[in-house]
C-alpha cells in the first residue's frame, strides 16, 4: 500500500497520516501485521520523497479464515482509508508468489517532446479507467512537483568574481548541509553538518537574499546576479530507447487481466499521440503472449515427434493420423471444464492442455494397436473395430479415471498460493473426460474411413522386394 500526500508535505505530517492508516489496518481482523516505511517506497529507487510512504500488508491465509481475496480486501481498504484519512491518495497492488509487485497493464508512450508526453497523459488515464475492471491508475512521471529555479547570469557572475563552483557548493551547503567536519571525542567521531537554518531558507525570497563573499571581501546577494523563481517540474525523468517515456500501471478487479489487457490496448490505439510518438504495450499481456508463443512452439513440435514416433513404430504413414486427429478432442472437455469452475486460460493451464497430448493420444494407441493386430489375424475390418473398442474401453476407463482422482485434490484445493495451480488440473480433468467417451467413437469411425482409402488406392498391402544372387 503507497501512501501519497499533496507534494509540498513534509515529513512529520506524511508520518502522522500514516500511523492514522496503521491504526485502522491493524483493527481489521484479516491483518496479522504491517511494515511501514515513510520518506521513500519500493519503487522510488532509493531516492528519498518526504511526501510519501508504503506499508506492507500481511492478511491471514485465504479462506482460512479469510473470506475474501486479497484484491478485494486491497480495493476495499483503499476507498475506506481515502474516505477516513483526508489529503491522501492510497494506491494498492498485491504480491504475487515471488515476493515482487508487477503491473498487470503497463501502456508505455514513447515520443521526443516530454511536454507534448505529459500533456495527453491525463487522456490517457482516462481511457484507460473507463475499461471495466481497470483499476489503480499510476503514471511513473507527473508533472506539479513544486521547486525553485535559480538561473545564473554568468557575465553578471562574473563581474563580482564569483564562480560557478562557489555558487552551486553555496548553495548545496545551505540547502543539503556539509558534513566533511567531524568531532572527536575519546574513541568516539561525530560528523558536524552545517546548513542554513529552516527559518531562513522557508520562501524563494529567502533564496534571493543568500550572500556570498568574493576575493575582494565584498557581500553580494544571490539576486544581484540570478533570477529566482518558483516552478514546478516532473516527478522524475524516464528514458526508453533513447526517448523521453512515461509508463501507465493499472491492476485489474473482477475479470479475466488478459480480457482488460486487449480492451485497454485497443482503445489506447485507438488514440492520435502526439508527433513522434508511439505506444508499447507489456505488463501481463506481453508476458501472457510471450509464453502462449513458446507453449505453441512446444505444441508443434510436439505433436511432429508423437507422429514420427508412430509412423516408426506402425510402419505406415496413415494410422498415426489416427491417433493425432483425436488429441483435439480433448480441447472439448478442456475449456468447458474451465468455463464452469470459473477459471480463466493462462500459461499455466496451456501447460495442461501440452500434457493432454500424451495422456489422451494413449487412449487411441490402444484402439489402434490392438485393431492392426486384430486384422493381421484374418477378423474382418468392422469387426476388429468393434472387438478392439469393446477390449480396451475397460483399460481406458481404468488409468482415465485413476487420473481424474489424483487431479481432484489438486482442482479442490483452496489453501494459499493454490489459485494458479486449479486451472491446470480442471484442464486436464475436462480433457481426459471428454477424451475418454469421444476417442472411443471418433477413432473406430476415422480409423475405418483412412483404411477403406488404403484399399481404395492399393496402399494396404506392402511391398516386397526379393534380391536374386
Amino acid at each position: 500500500m503507497e501512501i501519497e500526500l499533496p507534494r509540498n508535505a513534509s515529513l512529520a505530517q506524511t508520518n502522522t497520516a500514516t500511523r492514522q492508516v496503521e491504526n485502522w489496518l491493524r483493527q481489521q481482523p484479516d491483518v496479522v501485521k504491517t511494515f511501514t516505511t515513510v520518506g521513500t517506497t519500493s519503487k522510488s529507487f532509493g531516492l528519498n520523497a518526504p511526501h510519501v510512504a508504503e506499508i506492507l500488508v500481511f492478511l491471514t491465509p485465504f479462506r482460512h479464515p479469510r473470506e475474501v481475496s486479497t484484491d478485494v480486501f486491497a480495493r476495499r481498504a483503499k476507498v475506506k482509508l481515502e474516505e477516513i484519512v483526508a489529503g491522501v491518495k492510497i494506491s494498492v497492488s498485491a504480491i504475487d508468489i515471488l515476493g515482487l509487485s508487477f503491473s498487470p497493464i503497463e501502456v508505455r508512450l514513447n515520443g521526443p517532446d516530454l511536454d507534448s508526453i505529459l500533456a495527453m497523459s491525463e487522456q490517457i488515464q482516462e481511457v484507460m479507467a473507463s475499461v471495466p475492471g481497470c483499476v489503480e491508475i499510476v503514471p511513473s512521471v507527473e508533472a506539479g512537483n513544486p521547486e525553485v529555479q535559480v538561473e545564473v547570469d554568468r557575465r553578471r557572475m562574473a563581474d563580482y568574481g564569483l564562480t560557478m563552483a562557489q555558487v552551486g557548493l553555496t548553495l548545496q551547503t545551505a540547502f543539503s548541509g556539509n558534513a566533511d567536519a567531524r568531532f572527536r571525542d575519546g574513541a568516539y567521531e561525530y560528523p558536524i553538518r552545517v546548513a542554513l537554518d529552516a527559518f531562513d531558507r522557508r520562501s524563494a525570497e529567502d533564496i534571493r537574499n543568500l550572500t556570498f563573499v568574493n576575493p575582494l571581501g565584498s557581500t553580494v546577494f544571490l539576486k544581484q546576479f540570478a533570477e529566482v523563481r518558483e516552478s514546478t517540474a516532473p516527478t522524475r525523468l524516464e528514458r526508453r530507447d533513447r526517448l523521453p517515456s512515461v509508463q501507465f500501471s493499472a491492476a485489474v478487479l473482477g475479470r479475466p487481466i488478459g480480457t482488460v489487457a486487449r480492451e485497454v490496448r485497443d482503445k489506447v490505439e485507438a488514440l492520435r499521440p502526439p508527433t513522434g510518438a508511439h505506444f508499447q504495450f507489456g505488463g501481463d499481456l506481453r508476458r501472457q503472449e510471450q509464453g502462449i508463443g513458446s507453449m505453441g512452439f512446444a505444441l508443434w513440435t510436439s505433436l511432429v515427434l508423437v507422429y514420427l514416433i508412430m509412423v516408426a513404430l506402425y510402419d505406415n504413414w496413415v494410422y498415426p493420423l489416427v491417433v493425432l486427429l483425436s488429441i483435439p478432442l480433448s480441447v472439448i472437455g478442456a475449456f468447458l471444464a474451465l468455463a464452469l469452475a470459473g477459471q480463466s486460460l493462462t500459461v499455466f493451464t496451456g501447460l495442461g492442455l501440452l500434457m493432454l497430448i500424451g495422456l489422451v493420444g494413449k487412449n487411441a494407441i490402444l484402439v489402434v494397436d490392438f485393431a492392426n493386430h486384430l486384422k493381421q489375424q484374418g477378423v474382418s475390418l468392422t469387426q476388429a473395430l468393434l472387438q478392439a473398442t469393446k477390449m480396451r474401453f475397460r483399460p481406458v476407463l481404468m488409468t482415465n479415471i485413476a487420473m481424474v482422482i489424483g487431479l481432484l485434490p489438486l482442482a479442490l484445493s483452496t489453501s494459499a498460493g493454490s489459485a494458479w495451480k486449479v486451472g491446470l488440473a480442471w484442464a486436464i480433468i475436462g480433457g481426459l473426460s471428454s477424451a475418454m467417451f469421444l476417442s472411443l467413437i471418433f477413432v473406430p469411425v476415422v480409423y475405418g474411413l483412412f483404411d477403406n482409402l488404403l484399399v481404395r488406392f492399393g496402399w494396404d498391402k506392402k511391398k516386397v522386394v526379393e534380391f536374386v544372387e
